[in-house]
């Protein structure tokens, strides 16, 4: 028997800068309209940046954020045919992916996908997703990247499940 690391991969598409603009401006004013039922840290998180409301695993947001405007109904054709090409290159390869409508990854600069490891017990491995826009406003060029962070601390100290392998 050899240990292993189980995980789930999740996917969403945040569309382009202009749709999670859109999005942001509508959850904003959702999110101000239920202000009284948020946490503290989501309250802060209201003015700052309203997106990373979602990420909230406070059980007093849980049912503010399960009525949230969500990110689809944001997305221009151009970004949805993207995504779908993107998940048939992962069903087409074997790659197991859940689709999560409220993975936004709350940087600014993320457009398009974005994607999380999570394991069994719900700890974010790490994650990422695409960007157009920092080699532009670092002002280094006109490219697109995309971005990775795994939290070594996580996947470290998890405990590794044994398999017949």
């Amino acid at each position: 028997m050899s240990p292993t690391l189980t995980f789930t991969l999740e996917i969403n598409t945040i569309g382009s800068i202009d749709d999670r603009e859109l999005y942001s401006k509508e959850l904003y004013t959702y999110f101000k309209t239920h202000e009284n039922h948020l946490s503290d840290k989501s309250r802060e998180k209201l003015e700052l940046n309203t997106l990373r409301i979602l990420d909230s695993n406070n059980s007093l947001d849980s049912k503010v954020i399960q009525d949230a405007p969500v990110i689809s109904n944001f997305i221009n054709d151009i970004s949805s045919q993207k995504y779908e090409s993107i998940k048939s290159l992962l069903s087409n390869n074997n790659i197991n992916f859940k689709e999560n409508t409220r993975l936004v990854r709350g940087l600014d600069y993320y457009n398009d996908l974005t994607f999380e490891f999570i394991n069994d017990d719900g700890v974010v491995l790490g994650g990422g997703g695409r960007y157009d826009r920092p080699a532009e406003i670092l002002n280094i060029g006109l490219f697109n990247g995309v971005g990775v962070r795994m939290d070594v601390e996580a996947v470290y100290v998890l405990p590794l499940k044994e398999t017949d392998n």
